[in-house]
């Protein structure tokens, strides 16, 4: 059971599926809007009633239709017993320097025996900084290539990559795992927004995912505007 729209989020299926059979993985979506959902709304029953009885009315005052179902991918993986589950990064910066912090979550991790080496490697896949065995710290990339929006740099949104190895203690699989990051730094007052220590300014956000000619479907075009 999951409460939220609009974000991410797993259930493990392990224990339920039948393995060398066919398994079916159904998923029930209410939109139903309450005073303590986000978006709020609220229900009531129709007056005069139906036939068959009463009918409730979902009423809200945003200015989008409250679509339910799923528009985004659906994914089916499977992972070692032991496995990374999380990975928690955050990114600062310090004259020249740039700053990884970040901390593992490893699942299923019941020995503790685990060795988790951490690497950072640029775009063209060269090791910045190699194997360092632990699941939380600081990593200081000298002269760091920091993340830029578009038109603000001439090598926009650089990224790295920080690269995960867990080897569980008990012999079992290894995982890995490579999660793009960028440097950056963002901060704001009461009318500016900086990030790496330029104001920058924004526009193109608060849109929804739908139009009066196409639903909910996103235009080529319209990506295109947004970008430009």
């Amino acid at each position: 059971h999951h409460e939220g729209g609009h974000i991410p989020f797993q259930a493990e299926v392990t224990s339920v599926l039948k393995f060398g059979e066919k398994n079916l993985i159904s998923v029930a979506v209410n939109n139903t809007l309450t005073d303590i959902t986000v978006p709020q709304g609220e229900r009531f029953k129709l007056h005069p009633p139906i036939d068959n009885g009463s009918i409730k009315i979902q009423k809200y005052t945003f200015d989008f239709f409250n679509y339910a179902g799923i528009h985004r991918p659906v994914l089916l993986y499977t992972t070692p017993t032991t496995y990374i589950d999380d990975i928690y990064v955050q990114t600062d910066i310090h004259e020249d320097n740039g700053i990884i912090k970040y901390s593992i979550t490893i699942g299923n991790n019941n020995e503790n025996s685990s060795n988790v080496l951490v690497s950072v490697l640029d775009r063209d896949g060269n090791y910045i900084i190699r194997d360092v065995n632990a699941t939380e710290g600081e990593l200081v990339i000298p002269q760091a290539k920091l993340w830029w929006p578009y038109l603000m740099d001439p090598e926009p949104a650089y990224l790295y990559s920080l690269q995960v190895h867990l080897l569980p203690g008990n012999g079992g699989m290894e995982d890995i795992y490579r999660l793009p990051v960028g440097i950056r730094k963002l901060e704001w007052t009461n009318d500016t927004f900086t990030i790496n220590g330029k104001p920058i300014y924004m526009r193109g956000f608060g849109r929804h995912e739908d139009s009066d000619a196409s639903i909910l479907t996103i235009w080529k075009l319209i990506i295109k505007s947004m970008k430009t």
